[in-house]
């Protein structure tokens, strides 16, 4: 049996999902003897990410596993591997020349638009005033596709408008988010129904906080991704405008990754190949059941 050491480049280590994911990927190798694996940290730092590119490409691994979300330059920091002729493949965001393991962005959007409009429906008579969206202008695609399944189901309500809609590049922290949101919100305090739609439960939990000081949280209701800890503990609390989050199941990361890492090597699929893994619905009102 021939033995492989795959490379793994991690979104961020000091952040739960990223951190579920890499412990996922670590225990579903540690089922095969043949396969070593090696992580760094890109620290959301694309320099960084391009950086352990070339290491992995220097030592040099069998394959390399990239998770990062800089979009616009994720052909860049994989040229190591690509220039070494080292597979890799990406997650979450695709870039050319590599295999991908992704999410069905657009049905996680439509989930979130769903429970957001039957909560709107239900609390304020079908209507609201402003949709604001959070969102890192370095995710292109992945981050379009969530939006627009959210927003393909927001628009069949009556008082949908496209000028209803601010976006907001929120840098992939919360500090930036906040402080970003803040301007927005001190204008619009207790003159508008608000729907707040976030790629990152991370970035938008702050924000909800920032809200609740400004005395302005009922007058929000909110979509978010990913489910991570950080949500279901704003679920709990007894005021939390956050209505759904949808699971990636980051826990399940290694189960689809391995299978997929083990096919490449033995040359069972064909270049570019890809995998489309579903979200899971969560929203608060069934979690706090």
């Amino acid at each position: 049996m021939k033995n492989y050491t795959i490379g793994f480049a991690n979104l961020i280590e000091t952040h739960e999902s990223p951190r579920q994911v890499r412990k996922s990927f670590e225990a579903e190798i540690a089922k095969h003897e043949n396969l070593k694996l090696i992580v760094r940290d890109n620290q959301l730092n694309t320099d960084i990410a391009k950086e352990n590119m070339q290491y992995f490409a220097d030592l040099p691994v069998d394959l390399a596993v990239l998770f990062h979300l800089d979009e616009r330059n994720l052909p860049d920091v994989i040229k190591p591997m690509t220039w070494a002729g080292i597979p890799v493949i990406t997650s979450t965001v695709r870039a050319p020349m590599a295999y991908f393991l992704g999410l069905d962005d657009k049905q996680a959007g439509k989930y979130v638009g769903e429970e957001v409009k039957r909560w709107v429906e239900h609390n304020w008579q079908g209507e609201f005033d402003k949709i604001l969206i959070l969102t890192p202008q370095t995710g292109l695609t992945f981050n379009l596709h969530r939006i627009q399944g959210a927003l393909e189901v927001l628009r069949t309500m009556p008082t949908f408008d496209t000028n209803k809609i601010l976006y907001i590049d929120e840098g992939g922290t919360s500090e930036n988010a906040v402080k970003s949101a803040r301007i927005v919100m001190e204008q619009w305090k207790d003159e508008y129904r608000v729907v707040l739609l976030s790629m990152i439960d991370y970035v938008v939990v702050p924000v909800l906080d920032m809200i609740r000081e400004l005395g302005y949280i009922e007058q929000i209701v909110c979509g978010s991704f990913d489910s991570t800890q950080v949500a279901l503990e704003e679920f709990r609390k007894p005021d939390s405008p956050l209505v759904v989050a949808p699971t990636f199941e980051a826990e399940k990361f290694g189960e689809f990754i391995v299978p997929m890492i083990i096919d490449i090597l033995e040359k069972k699929v064909h270049p570019n190949h890809q995998v489309l893994r579903s979200s899971k619905l969560r929203t608060r009102a069934e979690f706090l059941k």
